[in-house]
């Protein structure tokens, strides 16, 4: 359940990577050369600008060889980059703008054992937690991220096949790897991850002979669609909690609440009943068992139980105070909209899909307090 800071973060799905941030790394093996002219190259153009990449066939072999198998099969053609975490890495390879997934070949062994580290530039194979699992998605490390090196042949301890560099345009990764973010759980379940403009490779193309230094030398990064991109996800001036309490209550009109009908705590929570409960209310160290679902106050939906076809379980002392309060206000049975300051929400830490300092908004119905 979102609401519940205590809750672990949910697994990594099959269409990101997965790997543990505390992992050490045992060994360093040595970092990739720069490029040379018998190397295996690709032209990567992206709406972003053109990078060109080296391919290490004579460590990672079988990688390679799938990569440039999708290559030739014009899968990457209008693939978008999904997930990108600033300084850390950006991954693609896998879906078209909509998320809608392309079809991939079946998953390849893992070549991490190469002795290749996950040095800043290099492109490695994302993957689920099974070791041998990567298809077509890949990454661009946007830093030395050593923790995803090889270690050992157990299932945690594989690491991510370093499979080539980017040796021309690494101001286009950089430029990919800062662009403004938002949450969607497609993306990432647990923070900010795709990018507000869409960014996409529009084709991926080997080198021929005789052509690489003028590609090279070609790599730019499209300032215009950059600056275009940085300036439609620039965030907008925060909202005060005066506007957006009322802002908040301009969204509960429009779900024909009557606001008339509510009141504020002493505390700054606002509550009105759309549904009376009866029997005994609970109190904070009662666990009850809801139905919900919560918005920011300008209507966007982030999180609901409805939604996932389950309602969630928790202690009054698990939550945010805002839902400690307002659910010891109803009764089972009962149905209640509470507007939360952020206070008694999130405050300024946010989360990844509630900005920092956002009122939120709930419609909560109380089905059972479970103990």
């Amino acid at each position: 359940m979102f609401l519940r800071f205590m809750i672990a973060a949910a697994l990594v799905s099959a269409t990101a990577m997965a790997w543990s941030q505390d992992s050490k790394p045992t060994s360093k093996p040595a970092a990739p050369a720069g490029a040379t002219a018998d190397a295996v190259h690709v032209h990567i153009e992206t709406t972003y600008g053109n990078m060109v990449a080296e391919l290490y066939a004579d460590k990672a072999p079988v990688t390679v060889a799938n990569f440039l198998d999708y290559v030739d099969r014009g899968h990457y053609n209008r693939v978008m980059f999904h997930r990108v975490i600033k300084n850390f890495m950006s991954q693609t390879g896998g879906m078209d703008r909509n998320f809608r997934m392309k079809p991939t070949q079946r998953p390849i062994q893992n070549e991490a054992d190469n002795g290749l580290q996950n040095v800043k530039y290099t492109l490695a194979m994302a993957r689920t937690g099974q070791p041998n699992s990567a298809t077509s998605q890949f990454f661009i490390n946007a830093k030395h991220n050593t923790f995803l090196n090889h270690r050992n042949k157990t299932q945690r301890g594989w690491g991510y096949c370093v499979f080539g560099k980017i040796v021309a345009g690494t101001a286009v990764a950089d430029a990919i790897n800062n662009a403004p973010v938002e949450f969607d759980r497609r993306a990432d379940g647990r923070q900010p991850a795709k990018p507000k403009t869409t960014i996409e490779i529009t084709r991926v193309t080997k080198i021929e002979s005789g052509k690489l230094e003028a590609t090279m030398a070609s790599c730019k990064v499209n300032k215009e669609a950059v600056d275009k991109a940085n300036a439609d996800g620039a965030e907008s001036k925060p909202k005060t909690p005066a506007e957006q309490f009322a802002e908040a209550m301009t969204f509960l009109k429009g779900k024909d609440v009557d606001t008339s009908k509510g009141a504020k705590t002493p505390s700054g929570l606002w509550f009105v009943h759309t549904k009376e409960g009866t029997g005994t209310k609970p109190v904070a160290s009662n666990k009850v068992r809801v139905h919900y679902t919560g918005w920011l106050t300008g209507g966007k939906k982030f999180d609901s139980s409805r939604d996932r076809g389950a309602p969630s379980e928790f202690g009054l002392t698990q939550v945010i105070k805002g839902w400690t309060e307002g659910l010891q206000l109803m009764a089972p049975g009962g149905i209640t909209y509470l507007v939360i300051p952020s206070e008694m929400a999130y405050g300024a830490a946010g989360r990844p899909s509630i900005p920092p300092n956002s009122t939120l908004i709930f419609e909560v119905e109380l089905i059972a307090i479970v103990n």
